[in-house]
This record gives structure tokens, sequence and C-alpha cells, in this order.
């Protein structure tokens, strides 16, 4: 179990694991295509972020919406890819 004052470490390493795994599969033109097609997303993982800071949300709530934010990215990267007519 992770301690509240552990959390934001642990949010922020379990965040930049997920975007480093996304930097080395990146195609151009992701992020703008998530931020165009899903723009909540983004904001919740912040709120969930920031909630977290601040002891009112936990690490199964934190792990879930990067986890859509994670998959979201990675499914944006293969309709990038995919409208460029890269090979991935």
């Amino acid at each position: 179990m992770v301690e509240a004052s552990q959390q934001p470490e642990v949010f922020r390493d379990m965040f930049l694991k997920a975007a480093d795994d996304l930097n080395r599969r990146y195609a151009r033109g992701t992020d703008e295509y998530v931020r165009e097609h899903n723009p909540e997303l983004r904001k919740r993982l912040n709120e969930v972020w920031i909630a977290g800071r601040q002891g009112k949300a936990g690490l199964e709530d934190f792990r879930d919406v990067l986890k859509r934010w994670y998959f979201l990215h990675l499914r944006a990267g293969e309709i990038q890819a995919a409208i460029k007519g890269q090979k991935r």
C-alpha cells in the first residue's frame, strides 16, 4: 500500500513510465489528435493527479485514468500512422 505522502511521487513515476513508452512509439500528431477527439481525458488525468496530492484520490483512481489516457494515445498513434501511411 502506498502512503498518502508518497502518492505524488508514485503518480509521477507511473505517468513518466507511460509517457516514456508512448514516446518510443510516437507518431507525429498523436497528442493533437487526442486533444481534439477527447479533450476531457487530459483534464480528468490532471484532476485525479491533483486530488491524489490532496489525499482525495487513491492509486487505483489514478491508475484507471492513466490507463485510459495511455491506451487512447496508443490507438491515436496507430490512427495517425495509418493516416500518414507510415509503417508501425
